[in-house]
């Protein structure tokens, strides 16, 4: 049973994760680890829609059997996440799996390293190292090599909206869906925002562009969306709780009210930074600004987790 010899307890993997993430970064031995299972899903989502998504069906026939492929992809993610919780919890020192799957998956040192290279290449004006950081910062938010034809003023919300995205995607919505459900929670979510990201393509951030997969994506993007409401909410004053510690206060306007006004859409955190850091024209110092905000919200997010774990044990 969970507490008896070899068993680690979740919280403290998952601080463990965040610790080992933010000293180490993310070789690329374990990202190459990481693409294997991903490519997998991948090839047999794509496989499912090329034979259901058929153009000579029904708008609606198409759309209920989105809605099918996504919940079955997304169901079998979860179901293989509490396998893994079963083994993890059950059976002595087999934690270092379930650790291997947290370092998978969250991305603090390597979102904020990318963040970091598009501001010095902006700096420095070196405009190739500022795309090739930004296509990997935003990677599954830009066309491929769109960021090769962006102008200088272009990159700077760009990258700013990928921190956003990275903080919200990479790491509080996993970490919320961990700790709620344990590693079945968090395959949900990888799972979920993975078939949003390749049937939806654009449609996924709330823009207008249209879905790849059409109206068959429209079960993806519902689930990814109603998966991150609540850790978008935890983002968001996550931030503003960053802002309020910042030394000097950020120059953007609207923040606040991009916070009530965004509530429910895909974007929002997004927007919010934005508005809480920047106002046209934009310059390198505020993607700065927003990198020592996201950087404040990971550690206050560590935080709460380290509190969290204390009530356990004093609770215990």
């Amino acid at each position: 049973m969970p507490g008896t010899f070899g068993y680690a307890d979740p919280l403290f993997l998952l601080l463990a994760a965040l610790a080992l993430e933010f000293y180490l970064g993310r070789g690329d031995w374990l990202e190459s680890l990481f693409r294997r299972p991903r490519r997998a899903v991948m090839g047999l989502a794509g496989s499912l829609e090329e034979r259901l998504n058929r153009r000579e069906r029904s708008a609606a026939d198409r759309c209920w059997r989105g809605w099918v492929v996504a919940l079955g992809l997304v169901l079998m993610g979860g179901f293989a996440g509490w396998l893994l919780a079963l083994l993890t919890r059950f059976y002595p020192f087999a934690w270092p799996l379930e650790l291997l799957l947290l370092l998978l998956v969250v991305r603090q040192r390597r979102t904020r390293d990318q963040a970091m290279a598009v501001a010095a290449g902006l700096e420095e004006n070196d405009l190739p190292a500022a795309r090739a950081a930004l296509s990997r910062l935003a990677a599954g938010d830009l066309a491929p090599f769109q960021a090769e034809r962006l102008p200088k003023p272009a990159m700077i919300p760009l990258a700013m909206a990928g921190l956003a995205r990275r903080l919200n995607d990479s790491l509080v919505t996993p970490i919320f869906w961990y700790v709620l459900l344990g590693p079945g929670g968090l395959l949900l979510q990888q799972v979920s925002l993975l078939l949003a990201r390749l049937y939806g393509g654009g449609a996924l951030n709330g823009s207008e562009q249209e879905a790849p997969a059409g109206i068959f994506a429209q079960g993806a993007l519902r689930l990814c969306r109603g998966l991150e409401w609540v850790p978008a909410q935890v983002t968001a004053l996550l931030l503003l709780a960053g802002v309020s510690l910042l030394r000097e206060p950020a120059k953007g306007e609207g923040g606040r009210d991009a916070l009530w006004s965004g509530a429910g859409r895909r974007q929002w955190p997004e927007r919010l930074l934005l508005g809480l850091v920047v106002a046209p024209p934009w310059r390198s110092s505020m993607l700065r600004l927003a990198i020592d905000l996201f950087t404040r919200a990971a550690l206050l997010q560590a935080g709460l987790l380290v509190l969290l774990l204390l009530a356990r044990l004093v609770l215990a």
